[in-house]
């Protein structure tokens, strides 16, 4: 900016303040003016300069300064110049560079030789007109005026000349540094993708730990004049030696504006705004045939900001579309909001509801081969009622898709997801989640837990309601869930740290406000007459909004006390155990049996009218959805800042009083097999299945949601001969009964893999009924069909064997020994199969010996023979992170398997060679979603088989000296320990945790009733 403020100063300057003064000469008195016309001239040439520069839309410049104690300062006033070619923030970041100081010192020195060639060009004139003269003195004093008239007009010839060859030669020198500079931008795209690939934790020749760091926030303390000032500043990512920065940031990151001024093949475009948490980004909204489009407004208000200039399209295709919906804005229906594949979403609100409706039916008929069609709509979700009431369904999972049905998102704090308070006891060491004490009455709305609140609640009620008031009663004048509750709770989150910081004049709210204890802001909500707040959904499951990893200061409290990290309850170690104990709390017996309670409040019958009255459970009138109807556009700008400030009350879901759930009686075992109590307190059953060891055994369940069905249509059996078996499995009747497909079971899979390492190379496909095996020594992976064991095809795409497999229903991967992982979309489940390669990571060093998969958190985990565990997204194969692995090297490190939970948390299965006493040990370490070490459970002793619960509280280990262990994960220590009748070769735990499936080496098929 200063740049271009600098030659508006040459071309424009007035002899008194001309860049370079002229020296006085004694006998010259001949001056050069820069008239109004000239000053015009120079502007036809600046604006030749800047159009063949910069882009094809409508800049605000800096053009007016003043002159103050010798030093230039600018004022900005408007003048908009139509632009073309190269995007503006390409440009800009170019001219800060040395070509730009260049150009500008030649045309300082092409104005100064001007100047000295008028100059000595005149002088030379008067020289030879005085010679002249004194040849012919009798005529001097008649022709002198004459003489002056030839002067003044040979003067002003040689200055047009001059002048004409000095704009001849801009232009040229123009045209040249034209190119230079787009030589030089795709010089730096071309950098920045190199760049793109380069830096990050596995460019081949970066020092992996000392690259990347977490950003941090510091406070600076500037004392001056005895006044003390906090400034927040950010400290961004330490790059080395090593990595590679382009010259020129921030290039080319969006493409220019021809998609907004050519109409072809637009189908749909209307100026809207993206809901960005609390602003509103505006824009234009495109949609064409094959993706669509946002404009974001930059004419208005628009600031020229070099270091992080402002991003000015984005745009999607449409096959990276998984869902559309119909959301409300203010009340009012006029926005839509999608969600990509990639797990992101964005709000889009627009002007009318006609419109939002057109865009709506535009995105719809497109050909979205990806969009999923949503199970549960306003119109029909009784049948996920019916799921959550049969177990099948957690609350957790439950209370997200009634929000989600209410019209909540995560992109508009005033419509954020609310949760409940669960527990009331945040003071003891230990807490019993079995204890009905321990818990918060659902039943009631948080306002009216205490009953000395809820006597001046009432009370205010009836005074308002026999008062001519000038509007309706409430009893509650804020709402238990708005924009400032979220950023109240989330303030140590980017992006909210900054939100929360302009929101207060850039700082932070009083330290007293601040959360800062969950046990204060528990006795808050009971006692303060206005603090009716409920919770957000990180409370059930993200640990680091609990955390001040950013090391941000918020000051201190009137006691003195800093406020740093969220101060948790006492019986809770850090921030994950009391996340995994206040979700196994929303999820224990007690709270499921009440749960149904506080959904009428919130969304039920209870939420309005004459029952909400009753539950005391009634809100300022302008929280409430009727109002959606305006007249006027004062009552409608009312609604917005109420909005705003105090949040809206959810879409009313049911009339009618919610079911409870139901309360599942335990069946008696009744079985055709004889069942045999081995152990004191545990029932054990046991089947010989198998003449040879049992190597593998894979329940299958018909059930897609996230607390699969108790009973189970299907177990399958592998044995060390690689022979497959199927059985009918039902936990509740405790039938099981071996499915006779063929006269002998069905050959299956390679002799590859040693016994009790088989879980990676097997994976089946639920609801294809497709089992995927891989160690052929022809390099090859094989499918089958799990229904009528059909061979269904081998694959050979690997340059050796196959060492791993993990699937979905749509993808699979494949390790393999040539160090190389394949990911693959399964295009046809019928035979002939049908997959289509989707991308490979070539990261590790050495062979791969595990990977893992989950679709609904986008992660893909790989394991190598080099004790390397690195994290990809599973859509995209983007490199998150590697797993920093404790006391492990490659030499001697092995990674055995990976798993993701349903949690998202990481566990890693190691072996590492202790080469001072020459043993080997076998480690279980864990993560969290976040790839944060959590602890580990290590062993002396070969483990043959485990697996975990499904609700990540247990880990139960098969050993080698037939011996079964169970471990607590709460605290990495072991509850539990029985022998067996022979060595456990494989063992899975059925999704209730009630029964333990143990397939043994003698053959014989173990079910232990245990509660884990």
């Amino acid at each position: 900016m200063y740049c271009i403020a600098f030659v508006l100063e040459i071309l424009f300057s007035s002899k008194e303040n001309a860049i370079e003064k002229r020296e006085n000469h004694e006998n010259t008195d001949i001056e050069i003016d820069l008239d109004q016309q000239e000053k015009q001239a120079k502007l036809v040439c600046l604006l030749e300069f800047i159009r063949t520069i910069f882009d094809t839309h409508y800049l605000t410049i800096s053009s007016m300064f003043k002159q103050e104690e010798n030093k230039k300062k600018f004022k900005i006033q408007k003048y908009k110049f139509q632009l073309l070619k190269i995007p503006i923030n390409q440009i800009l970041d170019v001219l800060q560079g040395d070509e730009w100081s260049g150009f500008v010192s030649e045309i300082f020195e092409a104005k100064k030789v001007l100047d000295t060639k008028i100059k000595v060009s005149v002088m030379q004139f008067e020289d030879a007109m005085l010679m002249e003269m004194r040849i012919q003195s009798p005529i001097i004093s008649q022709e002198k005026d004459e003489i002056a008239t030839h002067k003044t007009r040979f003067k002003e010839e040689i200055k047009k000349t001059i002048e004409f060859q000095m704009k001849k030669n801009l232009e040229q020198n123009i045209l040249r540094k034209k190119k230079r500079i787009v030589s030089q931008l795709k010089s730096a795209i071309q950098w920045k993708k190199l760049s793109r690939k380069l830096n990050h934790q596995q460019a081949h020749w970066s020092k992996l730990k000392s690259v990347f760091r977490d950003s941090d926030f510091r406070s600076q303390t500037k004392k001056e004049e005895k006044n003390e000032e906090k400034d927040l500043f950010q400290l961004y990512l330490d790059f080395n030696d090593f990595t590679i920065i382009p010259s020129i940031d921030n290039l080319n990151r969006f493409s220019d504006f021809r998609d907004l001024v050519n109409p072809k093949n637009i189908l749909f475009s209307e100026p809207c705004f993206i809901r960005d948490f609390m602003k509103n980004i505006p824009g234009v909204f495109q949609i064409k045939s094959e993706k669509i489009c946002f404009f974001i407004e930059t004419t208005k208000n628009w600031e020229l900001d070099l270091k992080n200039p402002k991003k000015i399209k984005k745009q999607w295709g449409i096959n990276s579309i998984a869902k559309i919906r119909q959301m409300k804005f203010n009340f009012q229906p006029t926005a839509i909001e999608i969600l990509f594949l990639n797990r992101k979403s964005y709000f889009f609100n627009f002007p009318t509801k006609e419109i939002a409706n057109s865009a709506f039916e535009n995105l719809k008929n497109l050909n979205l081969i990806n969009l999923t069609e949503e199970e549960w709509n306003l119109g029909n979700f009784q049948q996920l009622t019916t799921k959550w009431q049969n177990f099948e369904v957690s609350n957790f999972e439950y209370l997200m898709r009634l929000n989600y049905l209410a019209g909540r998102t995560f992109n508009d704090l005033s419509q954020y997801p609310v949760f409940p308070w669960i527990l009331s006891n945040y003071e003891s060491k230990s807490i019993n989640l079995s204890d009905p004490k321990n818990y918060r009455d659902l039943s009631k709305p948080i306002g009216a837990l205490n009953s000395d609140r809820l006597e001046k609640v009432v009370k205010r009620f009836n005074d308002m309601s026999t008062k001519d008031a000038l509007f309706p009663p409430f009893h509650y004048g804020s709402l238990y869930s708005s924009s400032g509750i979220a950023l109240y709770y989330l303030v140590r989150l980017e992006p909210f740290t900054k939100m929360s910081y302009e929101l207060h004049n850039q700082t932070f709210d009083h330290p007293d406000r601040i959360f800062f204890s969950i046990n204060s802001a528990w006795k808050s909500v009971l006692t303060n007459f206005s603090d009716i707040r409920e919770l957000i959904p990180e409370f059930f499951y993200f640990p680091e909004f609990l955390e001040n990893r950013e090391k941000i200061d918020f000051g201190k409290q009137f006691t003195g006390d800093t406020i740093s990290e969220v101060i948790l309850p006492l019986w809770s170690r850090n921030s994950d155990t009391f996340i995994q104990k206040h979700m196994q709390a929303f999820e224990s017996e007690h709270v499921s049996s009440n749960f149904h309670n506080w959904i009428d409040l919130i969304f039920g019958y209870k939420q309005r009218g004459k029952q909400a009255k009753n539950a005391h459970n009634v809100f300022f009138h302008l929280s409430y959805e009727k109002n959606n109807d305006l007249s006027s556009q004062e009552e409608k700008e009312t609604i917005n800042k109420h909005v705003e400030n105090f949040g809206q009350i959810p879409r009313q879901l049911f009339t009618d009083p919610h079911p409870a759930k139901k309360i599942i009686k335990e069946s008696p075992l009744i079985s055709k097999i004889s069942p045999k109590n081995i152990l004191d307190n545990i029932v054990i059953c046991q089947l010989q299945i198998s003449e040879h060891p049992i190597s593998h055994l894979l329940l299958l369940h018909t059930s897609k949601d996230s607390v699969p069905d108790t009973s189970f249509d299907k177990l399958i059996s592998i044995d060390s001969r690689k022979h497959l078996r199927n059985h009918k499995w039902n936990i509740h009747k405790f039938d099981f009964e071996t499915i006779s497909l063929q006269k002998s079971p069905k050959k299956f899979g390679s002799e590859f893999f040693e016994l009790g390492f088989f879980h990676s190379s097997l994976y089946s496909v639920n609801s294809n009924s497709l089992i995927f095996s891989c160690g052929y020594s022809d390099f090859s992976f094989r499918v089958h069909s799990s229904e009528f064991l059909g061979f269904l095809g081998a694959f050979i795409k690997h340059k050796d064997i196959v060492t791993c497999i993990a699937c979905t229903d749509t993808i699979f991967v494949t390790g393999s020994r040539d160090t190389t992982v394949v990911v693959w979309d399964i295009l046809s489940s019928k035979k002939p199969i049908q997959i289509q390669q989707r991308y490979q990571l070539t990261d590790h060093k050495y062979e791969v010996n595990c990977v893992a998969i989950n679709q609904e958190y986008d992660m893909l985990v790989t394991g190598s023979e080099g004790g390397s565990v690195l994290i990809y997204s599973l859509n995209s194969g983007r490199f998150f992170c590697s797993l920093d692995l404790k006391n492990l090297n490659e030499k001697t490190s092995k990674i055995l398997q990976v798993r993701i939970n349903n949690n998202g948390g990481i566990i890693v299965f190691s072996s590492n060679i202790i080469s001072s006493i020459f043993s080997t040990s076998y480690t279980f370490s864990f993560y969290s979603i976040n790839a944060r070490f959590l602890g580990s459970i290590s062993f002396g002793y070969p483990i043959t088989s485990w697996d975990v619960s499904f609700n990540n509280l247990y880990l139960v280990v098969g050993c080698e000296n037939e011996k079964m262990e169970i471990f607590d994960l709460q605290n990495y220590k072991r509850v539990k320990s029985f022998k067996i009748t022979s060595r456990c070769s494989s063992v899975c735990i059925t999704n209730d945790g009630k029964y333990l499936l143990v397939g043994c080496e003698n053959g014989m098929l173990l079910f232990i009733q245990s509660d884990v």
